[in-house]
């Protein structure tokens, strides 16, 4: 094969579900390999339920995005949420403690 390898596997999969929860359950139950946000399976993970493939690999990072509306700018109560949150994040996630 010339130039790059492709990043890509492709698959035909038995299972399907477009609810994380479901696919979560499904790999505890030992059904398969699930692609998932670290925050997401944290805690299957801490606990043994789950365990991570390829550790050396990393899915490219998601932002968390708060959806606001632009006609009348932000309230204190969103601005005071958003910075709660900043600051839970910071300098690690909650998830990673």
């Amino acid at each position: 094969m010339r130039g790059k390898a492709s990043r890509h596997v492709r698959i035909d999969p038995v299972l399907v579900s477009n609810d994380g929860d479901v696919v979560c359950q499904w790999a505890i139950k030992g059904k398969g390999i699930i692609v998932r946000s670290e925050w997401d399976v944290a805690d299957a993970l801490r606990s043994g339920k789950l365990v991570q493939l390829l550790p050396e690999w990393e899915l490219a990072p998601a932002d968390v995005v708060a959806l606001v509306p632009q006609r009348k700018g932000m309230s204190a109560r969103v601005k005071a949420f958003i910075a709660f949150v900043n600051e839970q994040f910071s300098p690690r996630p909650p998830w990673r403690m």
